[in-house]
Parts: structure tokens; C-alpha cells; sequence
């Protein structure tokens, strides 16, 4: 019993000092300086762990204590503070708190992003808004009050509603950016069309290339393996005539006005089609893809391999009636 109750002791020790390193930390971070970035940072970690994180917003350590015992009270809670972390103030402050955290014995973040359940899908979201966040950061729109203003501005006005930054810290109206962007539907690709506007197509191509590579809830294949390579080969042997851009807007039309990334190769656009799901009359839109550069394509011999692959894969699929109402459709306009 006295052994028993010593190991109690000890792991309440552990706890304790383990709840009063992270606090001292977090209380030198600049995201915890004022009430309103508390909350916010507050309002990310309630999403991470999955339960409500309420501040009292009067006294920072009060505040931060509440921050630390809700991430400590969940189950890889821990790592979701990391994740916060890195995403308010970036890699060395992550780092550090990590340090904290193998330290005291706690395990390592799952490198991946990604777990079985929900959380994961959380976990996933947070990592991209960091990286986005990152990406930001280095653009010299960025670099002053004023080009943050106006990149807010511009966003605001895509998205269809007001997107206001304090103006205060750049890292901080970073994150009020990318939440806006991500909290709207199509709005990762208006934060990249911003992005090109403002900044130039290499600076897009950055952001577009974290968003594509981002995990997310998975799509179920259409498509097998042998399919998409062949898919891949004829739009490669195509390439050199058919236009990009064109046939971006061309699949945009198809798919209802959905926002697509710009500055993708055409093989490039088909792999980011993949993870889209299937349009109402089933037809894919890695295939309605395909079926769109069939039409772009000057010569026979390359618009004929295109169609023939899409008539393939939607008679195998059972919807060559909904391919032939699209391709009547497009004979019309």
C-alpha cells in the first residue's frame, strides 16, 4: 500500500511539474499576450481535441492553465497543442514544447497527419492551415500592415464576406487569413488566386502545391490504376496542343463553376481531379478532364485516343447515356 501510494504520489508530481513547464512556455509565446488571440488560439485547440476550450479572457496565466489542462485531459492532447503551436508561432516554439513533452515521457506527434477517426481528419486540416500560414509569411505582400490590408481586402471580397485582420502581427493576420479561406467552401483556391494576383504565379504555385498535397477525408477510386496511366499517357502525348489554361476553364464549365487550381499542367489538373468526387450524373471529374481535352486537341489522332478513353471507361461504368448528353451538350454551345 505504501508503494502503491508513493507511485501515486510520484505520477501527481510528474503531472504537476509537467502543467507548470508547458505553462511558463506558452506565457512567452505572443499569441498569449492579449485576450482575443488567447480565445482564438483557444478556439483552434476545441477543434483539435474535440471538446470546448472556455477562457475567462481576464488574467493570461489563468487563461493559459486552462489551455494546458484541457490539451493534457484528452487523449494525444499533447500533440494537438504541439500542432497549435507550430501553427500561431511556428517551428522553434513547436520544437521546444515538443522537447517538453518527450522529456516528461509523452509520445511523439504521429509525423503523418493522419489517424483513424475524426481527430485525424482534424489533425490533417490544422497541418495544411500551418503550412499555408508558413507560405504566407514569406510573401513580401506580407511583410507590412498595409499589404496584409490589402491582401484582406481582395479575399474578403472573392469570398463574399468581410475578412478584417488587427494588423498588429504578421503571423497573426496570417492565421485570421487562412482561417477564412479554409472556412469557406472553394476558398483554399481563391487564397491561392489572391495569392497570384498580388504576388505572381510562382508564389500561387506554392500555395496550390501545399493544398494538393494536404490529406483529406478520403474519395473513394473510379478510377483503377491501369486506367489513370493510360489516362496519363494520352494527355501526355497530347500536351503539346493542348492549352492549360483553356482547358482548365473548359472543366470548370462542366463542373458547375467548382474553383480549380490554376497553373497545373494538364496531367497535373487530372491528378487533382482525382480526389473530387463524382458530379450528380456520375460521371467523375478526372474523366469529364479527358473528355474536355478531346475537344481542346487540334489533331484527330490524339482527339479521337481521348474520347475513345472516356467512352471507354463510362461504358464500362454503365453511363455512356450520361456521357452522350454531356457531349450533345457541348455540340449545342
Amino acid at each position: 500500500m505504501i508503494g502503491s501510494a508513493r507511485g501515486g504520489d510520484l505520477r501527481r508530481a510528474r503531472s504537476l511539474n509537467l502543467l507548470l513547464r508547458l505553462t511558463d512556455v506558452l506565457c512567452t509565446l505572443t499569441c498569449m499576450e492579449e485576450a482575443r488571440d488567447r480565445a482564438s488560439f483557444a478556439s483552434v485547440l476545441a477543434g483539435q481535441l474535440g471538446r470546448p476550450v472556455d477562457l475567462r479572457g481576464v488574467r493570461q496565466r489563468e487563461d493559459v492553465v486552462t489551455l494546458v489542462r484541457a490539451a493534457l485531459a484528452v487523449a494525444d492532447g499533447a500533440d494537438a497543442l504541439v500542432r497549435v503551436v507550430r501553427l500561431f508561432e511556428g517551428d522553434v516554439p513547436s520544437r521546444e514544447l515538443r522537447r517538453l513533452l518527450d522529456e516528461a515521457g509523452s509520445p511523439p506527434a504521429d509525423a503523418s497527419g493522419a489517424q483513424a477517426d475524426g481527430p485525424g481528419r482534424a489533425q490533417g486540416s490544422l497541418a495544411l492551415m500551418a503550412d499555408l500560414v508558413d507560405a504566407l509569411c514569406r510573401l513580401t505582400v506580407f511583410q507590412e500592415r498595409e499589404g496584409r490590408a490589402q491582401f484582406a481586402a481582395l479575399l474578403g471580397d472573392l469570398l463574399g464576406r468581410p475578412v478584417e485582420l488587427r494588423g498588429v502581427r504578421q503571423r497573426e493576420d496570417a492565421v485570421t487569413l487562412v482561417r477564412a479561406a479554409l472556412s469557406t467552401a472553394g476558398g483554399e483556391q481563391v487564397l491561392a488566386d489572391v495569392v497570384r494576383i498580388l504576388e505572381g504565379s510562382p508564389a500561387a504555385d506554392e500555395v496550390v502545391g501545399r493544398i494538393i498535397a494536404a490529406p483529406g477525408p478520403p474519395v473513394p477510386r473510379v478510377l483503377s490504376a491501369q486506367e489513370e496511366d493510360e489516362a496519363r499517357t494520352r494527355l501526355r502525348d497530347a500536351a503539346a496542343e493542348l492549352p492549360a489554361a483553356r482547358l482548365r476553364d473548359v472543366l470548370v464549365h462542366e463542373l458547375s463553376g467548382l474553383r480549380l487550381p490554376a497553373g497545373l499542367s494538364p496531367e497535373q489538373l487530372f491528378a487533382y481531379t482525382l480526389e473530387l468526387t463524382a458530379q450528380p450524373d456520375g460521371l467523375p471529374p478526372a474523366v469529364l478532364l479527358v473528355e474536355c481535352a478531346a475537344r481542346l486537341v487540334r489533331s484527330p489522332e490524339h482527339r479521337s485516343a481521348l474520347a475513345a478513353w472516356s467512352g471507354t471507361w463510362a461504358a464500362n461504368a454503365g453511363l455512356s447515356e450520361a456521357l452522350r448528353r454531356r457531349r450533345a451538350a457541348a455540340n449545342r454551345a
